[in-house]
């Protein structure tokens, strides 16, 4: 799952996703959550083509909030979840 500043860093967001996850993994369609980092590594791809990068100036999350998220979901939902991939 990403992780996307100002985009899906929301509770309603991840309760919907961590209801999702949770039901993949009840049917053993899931063994772990990764939360991804936004990161901004294409922003230099878009300018060499000149191609407007509509994440503007959308920044990777702060660690403290990847933590946050990570707690949500494994004690709201009982999911195994990793940050990174």
């Amino acid at each position: 799952i990403p992780l996307i500043p100002g985009f899906n860093d929301t509770e309603k967001n991840f309760t919907m996703l961590g209801e999702f996850a949770r039901s993949q993994k009840e049917h053993g369609r899931l063994h772990k959550v990764n939360l991804l980092p936004y990161h901004n590594m294409g922003r230099s791809k878009y300018q060499a083509l000149a191609h407007e990068y509509s994440m503007g100036k959308t920044e990777a999350p702060e660690d403290s909030a990847m933590e946050y998220w990570k707690n949500f979901l494994e004690a709201q939902f009982k999911l195994p979840v990793e940050i990174g991939g």
